[in-house]
Protein backbone atom coordinates (compact mmCIF):
# COMPACT_ATOMS: atom_id res chain seq x y z
CA UNK A 1 0.00 0.00 0.00
CA UNK A 2 1.31 3.32 -0.88
CA UNK A 3 -0.34 6.84 -0.32
CA UNK A 4 0.32 10.68 -0.42
CA UNK A 5 -1.97 12.51 1.91
CA UNK A 6 -1.46 15.92 1.22
CA UNK A 7 -2.52 18.69 4.04
CA UNK A 8 -2.78 22.33 4.03
CA UNK A 9 -1.80 22.86 7.71
CA UNK A 10 0.77 20.57 9.85
CA UNK A 11 -1.85 19.48 12.48
CA UNK A 12 -3.70 18.05 9.24
CA UNK A 13 -0.74 15.96 8.45
CA UNK A 14 0.37 15.06 11.26
CA UNK A 15 -3.79 13.73 12.39
CA UNK A 16 -3.60 11.77 9.21
CA UNK A 17 -0.49 10.27 9.75
CA UNK A 18 -0.60 8.63 13.09
CA UNK A 19 -3.37 6.36 11.98
CA UNK A 20 -1.35 4.60 9.71
CA UNK A 21 1.92 4.49 11.66
CA UNK A 22 -0.50 2.86 14.35
CA UNK A 23 -1.42 0.08 12.15
CA UNK A 24 2.08 -0.72 11.11
CA UNK A 25 2.94 1.49 8.03
CA UNK A 26 6.04 3.41 7.60
CA UNK A 27 4.80 7.02 7.91
CA UNK A 28 6.34 10.38 7.06
CA UNK A 29 4.90 13.75 7.99
CA UNK A 30 6.89 15.86 5.64
CA UNK A 31 7.52 19.99 6.40
CA UNK A 32 7.83 20.62 2.85
CA UNK A 33 6.41 19.10 -0.05
CA UNK A 34 9.43 18.38 -2.58
CA UNK A 35 11.56 15.96 -4.35
CA UNK A 36 14.89 17.75 -3.35
CA UNK A 37 13.47 17.72 0.66
CA UNK A 38 12.21 13.82 0.71
CA UNK A 39 12.78 10.91 -0.91
CA UNK A 40 9.15 10.05 -2.26
CA UNK A 41 10.16 6.07 -1.89
CA UNK A 42 11.05 7.04 2.03
CA UNK A 43 7.89 5.08 3.22
CA UNK A 44 4.13 4.00 2.88
CA UNK A 45 2.68 6.86 3.70
CA UNK A 46 3.81 10.55 3.17
CA UNK A 47 1.48 13.13 4.76
CA UNK A 48 2.77 16.43 3.63
CA UNK A 49 1.98 20.04 5.02
CA UNK A 50 2.17 22.52 2.15
CA UNK A 51 0.91 25.25 4.77
CA UNK A 52 -1.59 26.57 2.32
CA UNK A 53 -4.09 27.62 4.79
CA UNK A 54 -3.67 31.00 4.87
CA UNK A 55 -2.11 31.58 1.50
CA UNK A 56 -3.57 33.34 -1.78
CA UNK A 57 -5.65 30.63 -3.45
CA UNK A 58 -3.64 30.92 -6.38
CA UNK A 59 -0.21 30.08 -4.70
CA UNK A 60 -2.04 27.54 -2.69
CA UNK A 61 -3.18 25.42 -5.96
CA UNK A 62 0.67 25.79 -6.86
CA UNK A 63 2.18 24.21 -4.05
CA UNK A 64 -0.47 21.90 -3.81
CA UNK A 65 -0.16 20.71 -7.28
CA UNK A 66 3.88 20.93 -7.27
CA UNK A 67 3.46 18.02 -3.84
CA UNK A 68 1.70 15.59 -6.37
CA UNK A 69 3.95 16.05 -8.67
CA UNK A 70 7.28 16.01 -6.79
CA UNK A 71 6.23 12.65 -4.38
CA UNK A 72 3.66 10.49 -6.96
CA UNK A 73 4.86 7.66 -7.70
CA UNK A 74 3.00 4.38 -9.56
CA UNK A 75 0.74 2.62 -7.43
CA UNK A 76 0.51 5.85 -5.08
CA UNK A 77 -2.87 7.01 -3.89
CA UNK A 78 -3.69 10.22 -3.27
CA UNK A 79 -5.91 11.54 0.02
CA UNK A 80 -6.16 15.17 -0.07
CA UNK A 81 -6.96 16.17 3.36
CA UNK A 82 -9.38 18.88 4.01
CA UNK A 83 -11.03 20.81 6.85
CA UNK A 84 -14.44 19.61 7.63
CA UNK A 85 -15.61 23.46 8.22
CA UNK A 86 -14.28 24.33 4.87
CA UNK A 87 -11.64 26.32 6.27
CA UNK A 88 -8.96 27.29 3.60
CA UNK A 89 -8.04 27.26 -0.03
CA UNK A 90 -9.61 23.37 -0.52
CA UNK A 91 -12.00 24.45 -3.77
CA UNK A 92 -8.88 25.86 -5.20
CA UNK A 93 -6.36 23.06 -4.28
CA UNK A 94 -8.83 20.41 -5.67
CA UNK A 95 -9.26 21.87 -8.68
CA UNK A 96 -5.55 22.43 -9.43
CA UNK A 97 -5.29 18.22 -8.66
CA UNK A 98 -8.15 17.30 -10.84
CA UNK A 99 -6.57 17.46 -14.50
CA UNK A 100 -3.26 15.45 -12.55
CA UNK A 101 -4.80 12.94 -10.25
CA UNK A 102 -8.10 12.41 -12.06
CA UNK A 103 -11.70 11.42 -10.27
CA UNK A 104 -11.84 12.65 -6.82
CA UNK A 105 -14.46 11.30 -4.29
CA UNK A 106 -15.20 14.75 -2.37
CA UNK A 107 -16.82 13.92 1.12
CA UNK A 108 -15.23 16.76 4.27
CA UNK A 109 -16.93 14.55 7.06
CA UNK A 110 -16.04 13.70 10.39
CA UNK A 111 -18.83 12.12 12.03
CA UNK A 112 -17.48 11.42 15.37
CA UNK A 113 -17.71 15.22 16.26
CA UNK A 114 -20.99 15.86 14.47
CA UNK A 115 -19.72 16.97 11.34
CA UNK A 116 -21.65 15.34 8.35
CA UNK A 117 -22.66 15.72 4.83
CA UNK A 118 -25.81 15.44 3.39
CA UNK A 119 -26.84 16.30 0.09
CA UNK A 120 -23.18 18.19 -0.73
CA UNK A 121 -24.25 20.73 2.55
CA UNK A 122 -22.06 20.65 5.38
CA UNK A 123 -23.60 19.96 8.74
CA UNK A 124 -22.48 20.39 12.60
CA UNK A 125 -24.57 18.59 15.02
CA UNK A 126 -27.63 18.47 12.23
CA UNK A 127 -27.46 22.28 11.73
CA UNK A 128 -25.92 24.12 8.75
CA UNK A 129 -22.57 25.07 8.60
CA UNK A 130 -23.36 28.65 7.73
CA UNK A 131 -24.76 29.20 11.23
CA UNK A 132 -21.28 28.59 13.16
CA UNK A 133 -19.28 31.35 14.36
CA UNK A 134 -16.45 29.68 11.92
CA UNK A 135 -17.95 30.31 9.19
CA UNK A 136 -19.25 33.52 9.49
CA UNK A 137 -16.32 34.67 10.56
CA UNK A 138 -14.23 33.65 7.07
CA UNK A 139 -16.99 32.86 4.25
CA UNK A 140 -19.82 35.15 5.57
CA UNK A 141 -22.84 35.29 2.88
CA UNK A 142 -21.67 32.00 1.46
CA UNK A 143 -23.45 28.92 1.47
CA UNK A 144 -21.23 25.99 2.96
CA UNK A 145 -22.49 23.72 -0.44
CA UNK A 146 -20.07 21.67 -1.85
CA UNK A 147 -21.13 21.71 -5.64
CA UNK A 148 -21.39 25.36 -5.61
CA UNK A 149 -17.66 25.84 -4.06
CA UNK A 150 -16.59 23.62 -6.59
CA UNK A 151 -18.44 25.17 -9.74
CA UNK A 152 -17.02 28.73 -8.64
CA UNK A 153 -13.30 27.01 -9.76
CA UNK A 154 -15.11 25.72 -12.73
CA UNK A 155 -15.63 21.84 -11.91
CA UNK A 156 -18.56 20.26 -12.66
CA UNK A 157 -19.83 17.19 -9.97
CA UNK A 158 -22.66 14.56 -9.45
CA UNK A 159 -23.66 13.56 -6.43
CA UNK A 160 -23.74 10.19 -3.92
CA UNK A 161 -25.92 9.61 -1.68
CA UNK A 162 -25.95 7.33 1.49
CA UNK A 163 -27.93 4.73 -0.69
CA UNK A 164 -25.24 4.56 -2.94
CA UNK A 165 -22.67 3.78 -0.61
CA UNK A 166 -24.03 0.94 1.24
CA UNK A 167 -24.57 -0.67 -1.79
CA UNK A 168 -20.47 -0.75 -2.49
CA UNK A 169 -18.85 -2.63 -4.67
CA UNK A 170 -19.31 -3.25 -8.63
CA UNK A 171 -23.01 -1.31 -7.67
CA UNK A 172 -20.90 1.46 -6.54
CA UNK A 173 -18.27 1.60 -8.87
CA UNK A 174 -21.17 1.53 -12.15
CA UNK A 175 -22.97 4.80 -9.83
CA UNK A 176 -19.51 6.47 -10.18
CA UNK A 177 -19.31 5.81 -13.58
CA UNK A 178 -22.59 6.53 -14.89
CA UNK A 179 -21.25 10.26 -13.67
CA UNK A 180 -19.76 10.58 -17.28
CA UNK A 181 -17.84 13.18 -17.96
CA UNK A 182 -17.94 14.50 -13.91
CA UNK A 183 -14.77 14.58 -12.47
CA UNK A 184 -15.68 14.81 -8.70
CA UNK A 185 -18.73 13.35 -6.61
CA UNK A 186 -19.79 14.61 -3.40
CA UNK A 187 -20.28 11.53 -1.09
CA UNK A 188 -22.85 11.93 1.99
CA UNK A 189 -21.67 11.02 4.81
CA UNK A 190 -23.50 10.28 8.01
CA UNK A 191 -22.23 8.00 10.05
CA UNK A 192 -18.87 6.37 11.22
CA UNK A 193 -19.32 3.22 8.88
CA UNK A 194 -19.67 5.08 6.04
CA UNK A 195 -16.26 5.41 5.03
CA UNK A 196 -14.37 2.57 2.84
CA UNK A 197 -16.50 2.48 0.05
CA UNK A 198 -16.32 5.19 -1.59
CA UNK A 199 -12.43 5.17 -1.07
CA UNK A 200 -12.39 1.52 -2.44
CA UNK A 201 -14.03 2.05 -5.69
CA UNK A 202 -11.77 5.50 -6.92
CA UNK A 203 -9.00 3.66 -7.28
CA UNK A 204 -11.03 1.35 -10.20
CA UNK A 205 -12.13 4.02 -12.38
CA UNK A 206 -10.71 4.37 -16.10
CA UNK A 207 -11.24 8.45 -15.23
CA UNK A 208 -8.87 8.62 -11.89
CA UNK A 209 -6.02 7.03 -10.43
CA UNK A 210 -8.06 7.32 -7.22
CA UNK A 211 -8.30 10.18 -5.33
CA UNK A 212 -10.69 10.90 -2.22
CA UNK A 213 -10.60 14.29 -0.69
CA UNK A 214 -11.88 15.20 2.47
CA UNK A 215 -12.19 14.22 6.27
CA UNK A 216 -13.60 11.19 6.38
CA UNK A 217 -12.19 10.42 9.86
CA UNK A 218 -10.61 7.83 7.70
CA UNK A 219 -7.01 7.53 7.44
CA UNK A 220 -7.44 10.49 9.44
CA UNK A 221 -8.80 8.51 12.14
CA UNK A 222 -7.30 7.48 15.87
CA UNK A 223 -9.64 5.27 17.21
CA UNK A 224 -9.81 2.38 14.49
CA UNK A 225 -6.74 1.61 11.55
CA UNK A 226 -6.71 2.68 8.55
Amino acid sequence: MSMLIIADDLSGAADCAIGFASAGYRTVVALEASAQALDAHAADVIAADTDTRRLTAVEAARRTAAAWQALRVPGRRLYKKIDSTLRGNWAAEVAALQSLAGLAIVAPAFPATGRTLRGGRVLVHGKPLEGTDTWKLENAGRAADLHAMLAEVGLSTAQLNVDALREGGQALTARIAAGGGERHAGADRRRRDQRRPADARTGHHPNGSGVVLGRLGWPCSRDREP
